[in-house]
């Protein structure tokens, strides 16, 4: 085969990929609530309303996951935007093009109703083109393009936060990423003994693991945790698994 030959056939290989591979949507209209995951009737409250399951509410546990728009949720270093719509990214792996960031991510010690104690972050985080991941599922018609996340993004989340254990690197939680820009609020157990503790705090777009995308897919930042020591006796307690987690509750602790 000469080499004009093998260059021809290349540009028309090329041509007929680009031709056939599928439309990638991003999401339209743009998610309209303010905070993910929500239920129940107190501050966690759904407030807007979801009746056919299109922001699927309740796949996280608002512990690990909650999370708030920041301004309209878009990200100001995106580099596709969808349209008012029915949004469409003209490229594939819009999402894992620009690098994820974290600013200024801090964390305080607060009383729980019940006695126990939480460890909850604020991490302030932005992921461009983020809504790009989605298509429209097939299967939620009443849904079409404003799906978001969709099914895929939550049961294996390629843009993702995660909370790591500075020592062990043991993940404590884990989160998709709902916003292109907005705050991340999870909770850990506080314990009922002082301690100082630095945890890795990680947003990704697991871009590494594909060709397509840019440099730079992961951020990460440390930050110390001093938890003084409780007053009065602690005893344990068990709450349900994934909604509050195993903690200590400690009686008389301010």
């Amino acid at each position: 085969m000469t080499m004009k030959r093998a260059l021809l056939l290349a540009i028309i290989a090329a041509i007929i990929t680009a031709l056939l591979a599928p439309a990638v949507f991003a999401v339209a209209p743009l998610p309209p609530y303010a905070q993910w995951p929500c239920g129940g009737t107190g501050a966690f409250a759904c407030k807007t309303p979801d009746p056919n399951d299109c922001y699927s509410y309740g796949s996280y546990s608002v512990r690990d996951a909650l999370q708030f728009k920041s301004g309209t949720g878009l990200s100001a270093r995106d580099t596709q935007s969808p349209d008012p719509s029915f949004g469409v990214c003209p490229g594939g792996f819009a999402w894992c093009q620009v690098s994820p960031r974290i600013t200024g991510a801090s964390a305080e010690l607060v009383q729980e109703p019940n006695g126990g104690r939480d460890i909850v972050f604020n991490v302030p985080c932005d992921f461009p083109n983020n809504y790009c991941q989605v298509n429209v599922d097939v299967t939620m018609p009443a849904c079409g393009p404003g799906i978001w996340p969709p099914k895929n993004v939550l049961s294996i989340p390629a843009v993702r936060l995660l909370i790591v254990d500075g020592d062990t690197h043991e993940i404590l939680v884990t989160a998709p990423a709902i916003f292109e820009t907005g705050v991340w609020k999870p909770r850990l157990n506080g314990g009922c003994s002082g301690s100082t503790k630095t945890y890795l705090i990680i947003a990704t777009n697991t871009g590494e693991g594909s060709p397509g995308c840019g440099p730079n897919p992961t951020f990460e930042t440390d930050l110390t945790v001093g938890v003084p020591a409780p007053d009065g006796d602690c005893k344990e307690r068990m709450d349900f698994y994934g909604v509050l987690s195993i903690r200590r509750a400690c009686s008389g602790a301010r």
